[in-house]
């Protein structure tokens, strides 16, 4: 049990997209079968029980290190194991450690140990209180890390996360890649199972650790350590290189339609899914996505002709993604996916104020936040909640935003935005629960010379990029110890545009940018390089601001 609760999911019953697996939501189980039983446990606390307190309690196959083979279930692949922590959220399954649920997975205790026990389809019963506990579970799963935090960083879909002495949550992908991660959770008393996020900082705080099940095997997935870099070419196409540590950089155009108007956005599902989107040269909203097993598929959504800026897109949850965009007539655009629904389009209920390209976040997946540029220079904000749905406001400073601006979520409660100002300086509304918005100028010089990207590495450490005057790459970052902190990337003077850039892993970001030659330039950060500056090895075929994913780390 988690004494400390993230944001709560609005979670409907839908099915599931991960992994490049398509589960029904009533794949796992059937929901109007389904029902709770109580039980007397065999122990005081069968949720964090130790081995040799369930062997004191007279429990049949109590565990001992590595020697729990009767309990392994049969072999599953990643995506299995998420499909079933699904069935649980789409059912609602409430918190228990005195009743067990029945349904088409089994029968398991209804806490956090119980819920991992089920999601990996352990053989459990009665024998031992319908599930391993936050003790056991290590015994048939292996530390993903030499330490804490590499155990951490190196999680992937399906593994689990383990406080031992008192709670337990399964891992489905990264929010944000080493500091914010999408989970599934039987959380506390009152609540149901769920699908939220929480921080590697609150994780490493209490003393989790990253495992995977021992007998978890492959699904069809992405290759390991896998980013891609998007952009507009001369034809109109959507141009694509991307890099594995074995392949190195690859540069390839995707197969769809030369009708590409826009720089495009692009968004990592899974680890096996992906979406690019686009303004097409009719207004519409251009989509390329890709699986393992389908590669690149093209196709334009089916709202009206109304696309009129580069789009920005988010991916809320596993089953739900979001596509935002200036109209024609001045309105945020929204075209939303569910599995359920497919693709819906709307035009969000705001004032015509929308003066250029957005950008979005998604605070958690029962958050969502879009800013823009107003027509009279202020900041522009809609945000969702499921409680309150869309609410359009003006934030609090000054009328001197001067175009695209660029946001990041540092946790569920606490996000920042950037954007050039009409003097050329950084500027950053930041908000926080306890404070709300505030605007600030950063105190570099005044040479930003485009919209800015910005990442988080961490929550004490906070990058922002942007194009210079001068042609270089300008940097802006924040220290909890240090303050803001500018400086001029000693690349050369080579940056024809809006940057993007990633975050791989708490110690490595990249930086891309479009060349003047119309290449792909890339500065890569890591504490033993430092800064490096590298052309990517394809044509020079890039027309547009790129955008780059991080698929796995």
């Amino acid at each position: 049990m988690r004494p400390w609760h993230a944001i709560r999911v609005f979670a409907p019953a839908v099915a599931l997209i991960l992994l490049g697996v398509f589960v029904p939501a009533s794949a796992s189980s059937a929901a109007t079968s389904a029902h709770s039983t109580p039980f007397s446990p065999s122990v005081p606390n069968p949720t964090t029980a130790t081995a040799a307190e369930l062997q004191a309690a007279g429990q049949q196959n109590a565990p001992g290190p590595r020697v729990s083979g009767t309990l392994y279930g049969p072999a599953i692949a990643p995506s299995t194991i998420l499909a079933r922590a699904q069935s649980w959220v789409n059912e609602g399954v409430p918190y228990s450690q005195t009743n067990y649920w029945t349904d088409g997975n089994g029968t398991y205790r209804q806490d956090c140990s119980g819920y991992v026990s089920m999601a990996l389809g352990l053989n459990t019963g009665s024998a031992n209180n319908y599930g391993l506990t936050t003790e056991t579970l290590p015994e048939v799963a292996t530390v993903t890390g030499g330490t804490e935090l590499a155990s951490l960083e190196a999680l992937q879909p399906g593994d689990i996360v383990d406080l031992t002495t008192t709670h337990v949550v399964l891992f489905a992908s990264w929010a944000s890649p080493g500091s914010i991660a999408n989970v599934y959770e039987e959380s506390s008393p009152g609540t149901a199972a769920q699908y939220t996020t929480i921080s590697v900082s609150y994780f490493m705080s209490q003393g989790f650790w990253g495992y995977q099940y021992n007998n978890m095997v492959a699904g069809p997935s992405a290759p390991s350590s896998l980013m891609n870099v998007f952009f507009r070419t001369p034809t109109g196409q959507v141009g694509n290189d991307w890099w594995t540590p074995t392949s190195g950089w690859v540069s390839q155009t995707l197969p769809g339609p030369a009708d590409v108007a826009s720089a495009p956005t692009a968004i990592v599902n899974s680890p096996s899914l992906m979406n690019v989107f686009f303004q097409t040269t009719s207004g519409q909203m251009g989509n390329d996505w890709w699986t393992p097993t389908s590669g690149w598929i093209s196709q334009t959504l089916p709202g009206p002709a109304d696309v009129a800026s580069a789009p920005t897109a988010i991916a809320n949850s596993p089953s739900l993604m979001n596509v935002f965009f200036q109209t024609t007539s001045g309105q945020m655009g929204n075209d939303w996916w569910a599995p359920t629904s497919n693709w819906i389009s709307q035009t969000l209920p705001g004032s015509t104020n929308v003066a250029g390209a957005p950008t979005a976040i998604a605070n958690s997946p029962s958050l969502m936040n879009v800013f823009f540029q107003t027509t009279s220079g202020q900041m522009g904000n809609d945000w969702w909640a499921p409680t309150s749905n869309w609410i359009s406001q003006t934030l609090p400073g000054s009328a001197n935003v001067n175009g695209t601006p660029t946001a990041f979520v540092i946790s569920p409660s606490s996000m920042n935005v950037y954007y050039k100002t009409s003097s050329g300086q950084m500027a950053n509304d930041r908000w926080a629960l306890t404070g709300g918005w505030i605007s600030q100028t950063l105190p570099g010089p005044t040479n930003v010379n485009s919209a800015p990207t910005a990442i988080a590495n961490s929550f004490s450490l906070m990058n922002v990029f942007f194009q210079t005057p001068g042609g270089q790459m300008g940097n802006d970052w924040w220290a909890a110890s240090a303050g803001w902190v500018s400086q001029t990337l000693p690349g050369p003077t080579n940056v024809a545009g809006g940057p993007t850039a990633i975050v791989n892993s708490p110690s490595l970001m990249n930086v891309f940018f479009q060349t003047p030659s119309g290449q792909m330039g890339n500065d890569w950060w890591a504490p033993t390089s430092n800064w490096i500056s590298q052309t990517l090895p394809g044509p020079a075929d890039v027309a547009s601001a790129p955008t780059a994913i991080v698929n796995s780390p």
